[in-house]
């Protein structure tokens, strides 16, 4: 949920430190989909520009508009689920849009209702631009949580209709949450010949609740739900500036950045009443005043067949950190029920990458990558103590492989193959009985990858990816190579799988053309050890959509889990306790699982109001442009 990947929007880091739900958790969901104009992936902590939590890589949005003109867009589909989306855009910088959601869920206890407002606006010119991005969000929703296997087995669970609606029931009507983002964003480029320097600056407002419930009633009789919630106010300032230069007739690089970032709020947890929800205990209940200041250095040097990228980041993180639910007396005596602590750390971090260039032709290129780094994540607030002096986690990282391009006129193919390793010095794991993650210690992860795309002309593309990994808690002796050492780590899949592909047309009609597309997508879930020794079973989806536009309007269908598979993407093994009143009959542990949901069907009618093709004369042609996305 965001612990090990850094999150982006514009620049802009989502992830959020020592929130009550999950320290870094990362919530996207204020993104209108439409408005996303590409996800950019970074493995690993290899490039100097990534910052807190990019232990296992970094994920940026990019936003803009499909196209110019009006959308009007609604939907339909399985679940009573409704969608509305009105969208503006100018083809430049410029867009608007604001969408309206809700579904009553499949199953027991999984309504959701959202509104979601995101708008640009900007000007200027190549040498001189600037922008001012703002977004508006709240989303409420009702969460069946995890059900005990024996007890769905038994039928004991309180829904009627059979296994499957036993499968989507729930122990805990009381779960589910809420959240809510507004957000403002304003950005000035700069750029002349052989330079180019950006600096961004935000102010947000951030509200995040959930309730859950894991072992139902083995803490406290009374019942062991956990109501989290935090609300931050959080700004800061992000920039970069490039230099190049041409040397030996190829171009250098020098790049220079810079992050301040201050989050200022409070973060509680409580313990609810199973019946009725109402909080009987304070867990936590925390003010938080977090720093984090980074700057990175980087220079790239190419040479005929080697290029080499190297550099550093140094990040310091300051917490203050005030615990408002101590007891009102100790062995001293009386004393006040709040207290503050101050903690301080500095991490200095290289990373390199290595490229050697095995084959470098006009139109095919073979590289060999080698890449080594040093990635930090923030203590999370509730676990730093007065005086700590490095409140972070430290990971190294490596990782090496092939990298294969060939570029012809009909096709463009990319492929991927290599090993990693990944050693964190302090992780964090899921804890069922705090409900959040909780440090564990050191672990290690090595494995390999693989992955190719290919992409025909502008009518097709296809992509696929597969990854194993082998992951471990190593003693405190073992050998620093020993990477089997110790228990395997839970819930890391052993294997995953993904294949993606989607094309599109435009087939030329009397009155204009008919545009037509389809997408495919599928994914394997390999098993996932479980704490005991335990495993949970494999699992595979399958996603379809087509659709088909005639100048202004266009019909779009999709269904996802085409074959109807019955999932668990959520499989924990734990100790639980369903009857509060009776001491001994639920201390073994148990499986427990969240249902994936089930075959969905969704049905979008989108109409498309450019004023260019209502203008006289534009009778023949079509109403699509090639920049328009494929389908997800």
């Amino acid at each position: 949920e965001g612990q090990d990947v850094e999150v982006l929007v514009e620049g802009v880091p989502l992830n959020e430190p020592s929130n009550a739900h999950q320290h870094g958790y990362a919530d996207a969901h204020f993104l209108i989909p439409e408005l996303v104009g590409a996800v950019r992936v970074l493995p690993g902590p290899f490039d100097p520009a990534q910052g807190d939590f990019a232990l296992a890589g970094t994920a940026e949005y990019t936003l803009g508009a499909p196209r110019e003109g009006l959308t009007v867009l609604g939907g339909w589909g399985s679940f009573r689920r409704r969608r509305l989306l009105l969208l503006w855009g100018d083809g430049e910088r410029s867009f608007a849009g604001f969408e309206v959601q809700g579904g009553a869920g499949f199953g027991a206890n999984r309504a959701h209702r959202l509104v979601r407002l995101l708008a640009r606006w900007g000007g200027g010119d190549e040498r001189l631009g600037w922008s001012v991005l703002a977004g508006s969000h709240a989303l409420r929703f009702d969460s069946a949580g995890v059900v005990r296997e024996d007890a769905v087995r038994a039928g004991e669970l309180p829904c009627e209709g059979g296994e499957s609606a036993q499968r989507f029931c729930t122990h805990d009507p009381n779960q589910g949450g809420s959240a809510a983002r507004h957000l403002l964003v304003g950005t000035v480029r700069w750029a002349r010949p052989h330079r180019r320097y950006v600096q961004r600056a935000w102010l947000q407002l951030r509200r995040s609740r959930f309730r859950e419930n894991f072992t139902f009633a083995l803490i406290d009789e009374r019942g062991d739900g956990l109501d989290e919630q935090t609300d931050v106010l959080a700004f800061g300032l992000r920039g970069d500036f490039t230099s190049d230069r041409v040397w030996r007739g190829r171009r250098q690089q020098l790049e220079l950045g810079w992050l301040a970032r201050h989050d200022r709020g409070d973060a509680r947890m409580w313990r609810l009443r199973r019946s009725t929800g109402e909080p009987h205990t304070v867990v936590f209940d925390s003010g938080l005043a977090l720093t984090r200041a980074a700057a990175h250095l980087s220079g790239t040097l190419r040479l005929p067949r080697v290029t080499l990228r190297a550099g550093g980041r140094i990040a310091a993180f300051a917490s203050t950190v005030t615990d408002r639910a101590l007891p009102d007396a100790d062995r001293m005596g009386e004393r006040l029920t709040s207290q503050t602590a101050d903690a301080f750390g500095v991490a200095v971090l290289p990373r390199t990458t290595l490229a050697l260039h095995l084959i470098d032709a006009e139109a095919a290129h073979v590289d060999w990558l080698s890449s080594l780094g040093l990635g930090a994540r923030s203590s999370d607030a509730q676990a730093l103590s007065e005086g700590e002096d490095a409140p972070f986690a430290r990971a190294r990282a490596v990782e090496s492989g092939l990298r294969m391009r060939i570029a012809h006129p009909a096709f463009a193919f990319e492929g991927r193959a290599g090993v990693f390793w990944t050693r964190v010095a302090d992780d964090l794991l899921f804890d069922p009985e705090a409900g959040r993650n909780v440090p564990i210690g050191a672990t290690n992860r090595f494995g390999a990858f693989a992955s190719a795309r290919l992409r025909v002309t502008d009518w097709a593309e296809a992509l696929a990816s597969w990854s194993w990994t082998e992951a471990h808690r190593p003693g405190d002796d073992a050998a620093p190579l020993a990477l089997r050492d110790g228990p395997a780590l839970p819930f890391v899949p052993r294997m995953v799988g993904r294949v993606d592909a989607a094309f599109r047309r435009a087939l030329p009609l009397r009155r204009g053309a008919l545009l037509v597309g389809a997408a495919l997508g599928a994914g394997v879930i390999g098993r996932r050890p479980l704490p005991l020794g335990e495993e949970a079973a494999p699992y595979g989806t399958v996603d379809v959509s087509a659709r088909v536009g005639w100048r202004f309007v266009e019909l779009r269908f999709a269904v996802r889990n085409l074959l109807d598979a019955q999932t668990r993407p959520v499989e924990l093994h734990y100790e639980s306790r369903l009857d509060p009143d009776d001491p001994f009959g639920s201390l073994r542990a148990a499986r427990h699982f969240a249902a994936g949901p089930p075959r969905e069907l969704f049905l979008t009618l989108a109409l498309h109001l450019d004023p260019a093709w209502l203008a006289p004369g534009d009778e023949d042609e079509g109403p699509a442009s090639d920049d328009e996305p494929s389908d997800p």
